[in-house]
């Protein structure tokens, strides 16, 4: 291919990165690189928003070419506070500071706390079923009443650490993170048919889950940070490694995307063998169900990719490690 850099950093089981001069698959929108910005997601109207770690949250009305400050989401507490965001199918948006849940009618233009001790408390993202549950990773907490009141469903998996959330489209919950034995840290997922009534724990070898994504069709995909990439075809009931990433590597995918064809995509961390290791970012497709990837990172000044979003027309926005946002070129349909 011309023009091409091709970074091969494994044998036939490897992570190939193409960066292409002559095509530009994404384009700058805008950047927050002082503010420190640390998630990026749209509402149903095409709202996007920001999070940042020193000064709140801003949103935007035109796709990220200009942004306007929302007011804060507690007034007691710095301004500084950072916030984690989740917005429920119904409209209604949520915030956590990892200790307390706030919700907004308004599209965050006036905020309500929770009146609810949490403990434990922990909280670092939200996920929502087809029934408008609401399911809180970290601390493992379950809402049937739009965020009213919650309560605790991580009853055996206790033990679990780090934990992650996914709901499929048959609203089976899985959880995901390591628990440690006298000997090595192992990464688990847990899958509930139940809404957290009750957990089934499955052990796929040492490491760390990072993510977990589940997709329509019963798929799910998890990310197991040293242990490559691991996919279920039957809602969790059975699993099947299929990527191991760079050889004396590690690697972390993010939330997987797909669009109508089956083409995949997720934003990658990985660190390079060697000492020191060397970690990388980037921003990557598979069009085999997730055994090679592929990077597409043309257009992206800094190749680490902090978050991925997507709007609701299906076009994919990135946010880099340097605080710049870019919109991608084409949208994916959805499946």
């Amino acid at each position: 291919m011309k023009n091409c850099l091709h970074l091969i950093l494994s044998s036939a089981l490897c992570l190939t990165f193409l960066s292409c001069a002559n095509t530009s698959f994404w384009r700058q929108i805008g950047s927050f690189s002082e503010k420190q910005p640390t998630q990026l997601l749209f509402d149903s109207y095409g709202t996007l928003y920001i999070s940042t770690w020193k000064s709140g949250i801003y949103q935007s009305t035109n796709q990220g070419r200009s942004w306007v400050p929302m007011n804060r989401v507690d007034d007691s507490k710095p301004s500084s506070v950072h916030y984690i965001l989740g917005i429920h199918p119904s409209g209604r948006m949520f915030a956590t500071d990892q200790q307390q849940i706030y919700w907004s009618d308004n599209r965050g233009k006036s905020w309500k706390k929770v009146e609810q001790n949490f403990y434990p408390s922990g909280f670092f993202g939200f996920s929502f079923d087809s029934e408008g549950r609401i399911f809180t990773a970290g601390s493992l907490y379950e809402s049937t009443d739009l965020g009213m009141s919650w309560k605790s469903i991580d009853r055996g998996v206790e033990h679990l650490r780090n934990r992650f959330i996914s709901v499929t489209d048959s609203d089976v919950l899985f959880a995901g993170g390591y628990i440690i034995d006298t000997l090595r840290s192992a990464a688990c997922v847990y899958r509930s048919a139940d809404h957290g009534v009750t957990w089934n724990p499955t052990t796929l070898g040492g490491g760390t889950v990072t993510s977990i994504t589940a997709q329509p069709r019963a798929i799910v995909f998890v990310s197991i940070w040293g242990n490559g990439l691991w996919r279920s075809s039957d809602n969790g009931l059975s699993w099947e490694k299929i990527y191991y990433g760079p050889r004396q590597g590690d690697l972390r995918f993010g939330t997987i995307f797909s669009d109508a064809s089956g083409v995949l995509y997720s934003g990658v961390s990985y660190t390079e063998g060697g000492d020191p290791y060397v970690p990388r970012s980037t921003f990557v497709e598979s069009t085999n169900g997730g055994r090679t990837w592929t990077t597409k990172i043309e257009g992206v000044k800094y190749g680490w990719v902090q978050t991925l979003t997507q709007d609701p027309k299906g076009y994919l926005y990135i946010l880099d490690m340097e605080g710049n946002i870019y919109r991608g070129k084409i949208g994916l349909k959805p499946q």
